[in-house]
Parts: C-alpha cells; sequence; structure tokens
C-alpha cells in the first residue's frame, strides 16, 4: 500500500456487532465453526460418571479422616483422665497421715496439707471403685468421677485392688 492510497473502509453486518468484518483477515464466525460438533450425550454421560466416582473417592477419604480424628481425640482424652487419676492418687497417698483399706476396692486416707495461712490443715479422703470403668473420689462431699471407658478395650474393666501393708 502506498501513501497516497487509503485503506478502505470495514463495513460491519447488520443485526451481528460482534462478527468479523467483511472483507477482513477473519472468516466470520459461524464460519469458525462448521464441521466441529459438540459433546454427545453419551459422552456427558461418561464425564458424569467419572465424576460421580471421583467424588465417591474422595468422600471415602475426607471420611475416614475425620473418623480416624474422632478416635485419636477420644483415646487422648481417656489417656489424660488416666494420667490425672494417678496422679491424684499418688498426691493423696505422699500427703496420707493415715491410710485405711476398706475391702478390696475402698481407701480411705486422712491427708495434712498446708493452707494459704500456712497452718497443717486434716482432710478426708475416700477412693473406690464406682462400677467396672469408673474410680471416684470424695473429699469433703465433693465427689469426682475418673471414667477409664475411653481407654480400655472393649469388655476390659478397672479393678481396684487394694492391700493394707504394715509398717516394717
Amino acid at each position: 500500500m502506498s501513501r497516497t492510497e487509503r485503506p478502505r473502509p470495514t463495513r460491519r453486518r447488520k443485526g451481528f456487532p460482534f462478527a468479523a468484518t467483511v472483507g477482513g483477515a477473519n472468516p466470520p464466525l459461524r464460519a469458525q465453526h462448521r464441521g466441529r460438533r459438540g459433546l454427545t450425550f453419551v459422552e456427558l454421560l461418561v464425564a458424569s460418571l467419572v465424576l460421580a466416582i471421583l467424588l465417591a473417592v474422595v468422600h471415602r477419604v475426607i471420611q475416614a479422616v475425620v473418623f480416624q480424628g474422632a478416635a485419636q481425640d477420644r483415646s487422648t482424652t481417656a489417656w489424660m483422665v488416666t494420667g490425672q487419676a494417678l496422679s491424684t492418687l499418688r498426691h493423696d497417698l505422699e500427703q496420707a497421715k493415715e491410710v485405711r483399706v476398706i475391702g478390696t476396692q475402698r481407701l480411705d486416707l486422712k491427708l495434712v496439707t498446708m493452707t494459704p495461712a500456712l497452718t497443717l490443715a486434716e482432710s478426708e479422703v475416700t477412693w473406690q471403685q464406682a462400677g467396672p470403668t469408673t474410680l471416684t473420689r470424695t473429699e469433703g462431699g465433693n465427689t469426682r468421677r475418673f471414667d477409664f471407658a475411653g481407654a480400655l478395650a472393649r469388655g476390659e474393666t478397672v479393678t481396684l485392688k487394694l492391700a493394707g501393708v504394715s509398717p516394717p
């Protein structure tokens, strides 16, 4: 194209504002799609089936992770209860001035503790088995239950067997 020649103005088709221009380098939009076909119904069904199977597998994996986490939380809580019970029992036995074993499933203790006013105070504590998986600690009318059900396998029980030991 020389400097004296002017480019020809292009005309747009009426009613198709986004269609390619007449005489331009691009053919009309409709002509580009001739000969191509869309997805068939069978192809859509197969794609839907593959997607459904994939979603089912992902759902099962997520569900397994959630259930495993919940089981781990229960187990951790049960072992924390076990640790608290044994720690409390050990503390009580360390503070005991007198220990009485009543039967094989009850322990009465007289404890001596230091008050905030730096005076000695005595209290009575009773430990006993309250069921197949539960121990209780009672002090001054307040009862605390330690349930070991989560830490035990199905069918196992807690057995508190105490025996008096005479000093040497």
